[in-house]
């Protein structure tokens, strides 16, 4: 090749390498540029100024005013000085990004809160419009007042805005917000923590941008002495001809206490879950002044659904909820379908333990496919469940005590009737359908009854009925034979848990003995997979051929004394009168004169003595 080609070859790929060099350089830069920069944002409300920048301790800002001013970005950081006070409102501006939240938290030695009071004079204490990927933790919020009025703690708001995600709200104090106390308008709407997505009515669907929230987190507050409610979370796009319902939404290991209403609230959800969570007191003015003229303010429970697919509430400590209007620990209230009620300990309800009903001003349209076991009721007041013109709800294997100074009813079924809809016309309410009961003990001691004959298709089997046997007590298939001391370990003994994270060495009182007759005497329930399946304590649901009675599936060696009295009394009964037929009452937890090895069973000893024995 010729030298001088050459060179200018040379030339020319050198020159296309820093083109190409540059060109990197370029790119890299405009990367570069496109990344967020983080700040971290100091305020002090003591040593502050709002003429400093901000950017670290020394240089920190002292009121809301100046960190609402701020338009935040995508993983920002703003820290409020520990032990100090700010009066009014923050609603800082902007919205993080997936994986680069803005953040809110504390700084500083002091172990109080950063407390933000609204003082009665603004609505929201904590606000956000429209906003997501915020992370909002250890703060103190409180917003008095002398008279009820529309105040909130937390309120996030969305509109016409689309699919807003990751608001966690962690660690956080909010006590004394005066709210609406009203059962109907803004009532509900006020109170700890509000997520409330709008839906402008005057407008056609086809106006709107449907709205919902995602990856919502509300986990480890404290809420005490709010109204009226402790948290709500509530969309306008729940009914089912334009259902677009919030997702991923986690209401976890909170304590609420004293709450003018209802506890928590999630209306329009699609899998939503409340877990590990203590409410007590619930329902603590509304209810109980339900009477004062001009006062619409009660009907409240310590937590349920409306309106949402796939439910679970577990885990849940409930207790004290007064008054029976309404009044219960736990509701799966009207249009809900496959709730799951499960792990949960309620106690000393005035309303009672468990509520499932329709809502009566939605066409008629119901409850269906509810599940409520492995729960534990002690001492709860007026009905123990309250099932209201639903259909389809399976209950089985919970464990219910009630003490000898209570007439608490067990299970009451609503009759038909009437209610409205929302053009105030009537419609018709239909019964209760389809509901199944089975392994369910009742340590019943008080002189209450059931009221269970209103209804289609309602089966009781396998139940076990100990202490008082009123007249209206369902009947069932070899229930006398299921009438003997159940033999738990203590029962009544429950007291205040306030914490079923490490249930199982939690309401030791509630276990079986290892003598206990409800050992196997179970019923498997139809289509239930039980690989996997829990009991009370989070041990196998499943131990040996057939499931216990009760919340509690012994895990242990299984021993206990013959008991022939009962034996040929039910073999009476039901017409037993063959070796056969006595051979298989073992699996009812009872001991034959007849020398046989049983499937999970072995007899010890093959003549009749007073200490025979079975083990499993």
């Amino acid at each position: 090749m010729n030298k001088r080609i050459f060179s200018k070859l040379l030339v020319f790929l050198l020159l296309g390498n820093m083109l190409l060099g540059m060109v990197d350089l370029a790119s890299s830069a405009a990367i570069a540029a496109a990344a967020p920069v983080n700040h971290t944002y100091y305020v002090d409300s003591t040593g502050g100024n709002d003429a400093n920048n901000g950017l670290n301790e020394g240089q920190a800002w002292k009121t809301l005013d100046k960190v609402n001013a701020m338009h935040y970005e995508p993983g920002d950081l703003i820290q409020f000085k520990a032990g100090g006070i700010w009066t009014g409102q923050l609603w800082p501006r902007g919205s993080g990004a997936p994986g680069a939240p803005i953040k809110i938290g504390k700084y500083g030695s002091s172990a109080s809160k950063p407390l933000i009071d609204g003082g009665g004079t603004v609505e929201n204490v904590v606000y956000l419009s429209n906003q997501q990927h915020w992370e909002i933790s250890e703060l103190e919020i409180t917003n008095q007042a002398a008279e009820e009025g529309v105040r909130r703690g937390v309120y996030v708001f969305a509109d016409n805005a689309g699919i807003l995600s990751h608001i966690y709200l962690t660690n956080l104090y909010i006590h004394d917000v005066r709210g609406d106390n009203s059962f109907t308008g803004t009532g509900k709407g006020t109170g700890g923590i509000y997520f409330y997505v709008n839906r402008d009515k005057s407008k056609a669907l086809s106006e709107l941008t449907q709205t919902r929230f995602d990856d919502i987190l509300l986990e480890n507050n404290t809420i005490e002495r709010v109204g009226r409610s402790g948290i709500s979370m509530l969309t306008e796009w729940q009914k089912d001809s334009f259902k677009y319902w919030s997702t991923g939404v986690m209401v976890r290991n909170n304590r609420l206490s004293y709450i003018d209403g209802d506890g928590i609230i999630l209306i329009g959800m699609e899998q939503p879950v409340m877990e590990y969570n203590v409410i007590s007191n619930a329902n603590y003015v509304c209810g109980p002044n339900q009477s004062r003229p001009g006062y619409n303010g009660g009907w409240a429970v310590g937590m349920f659904p409306f309106f949402s697919e796939g439910t679970k509430m577990q885990y849940n400590e409930v207790y004290a909820t007064r008054s029976t209007q309404d009044g219960q620990a736990f509701d799966i209230d009207g249009n809900n379908n496959n709730a799951l009620m499960q792990y949960n300990y309620s106690h000393d309800n005035e309303g009672g333990f468990a509520l499932v009903m329709v809502d009566n001003y939605a066409k008629g349209s119901r409850t269906t496919n509810a599940t409520i076991r492995y729960n534990i009721s002690q001492n709860d007041k007026n009905r123990v469940f309250s099932i209201s013109n639903v259909s389809n709800v399976k209950v089985y294997n919970n464990t219910i005590y009630v003490g000898s100074e209570l007439d608490t009813m067990i299970w009451w079924h609503k009759p038909a009737g009437t209610g409205s809809d929302p053009n105030g016309q009537s419609i018709v309410v239909p019964a209760v359908d389809n509901i199944a009961y089975n392994n369910n003990l009742i340590y019943n001691l008080g002189s209450g009854g059931y009221t269970v004959n209103n209804g289609t298709n309602i089966s009781f089997s396998n139940n076990w009925y100990y202490g008082n046997h009123p007249q209206s007590e369902p009947a069932e298939n070899g229930k006398a034979f299921r009438q003997t001391d159940p033999k738990l370990v203590n029962p009544g003994s429950g007291g205040t848990v306030t914490d079923l994270v490490y249930r199982s060495d939690i309401l030791p009182g509630y276990k079986l003995q290892n003598t206990s007759p409800l050992i196997d005497a179970g019923v498997r329930i139809g289509g239930l997979d039980y690989i996997g399946l829990k009991d009370f304590w989070g041990g196998p649901a499943l131990v040996g051929s057939q499931p216990d009675i009760g919340a509690h599936e012994f895990q242990g060696t299984r021993s206990f004394e013959p008991q022939f009295g009962a034996l040929f009394s039910y073999g009476a009964e039901e017409g037993i009168s063959d070796d056969t037929a006595l051979k298989n009452t073992l699996d009812d937890g009872v001991v034959s004169a007849i020398a046989v090895e049983v499937s999970d069973y072995h007899l010890e000893t093959s003549s009749v003595a007073s200490n025979m024995a079975l083990t499993r």
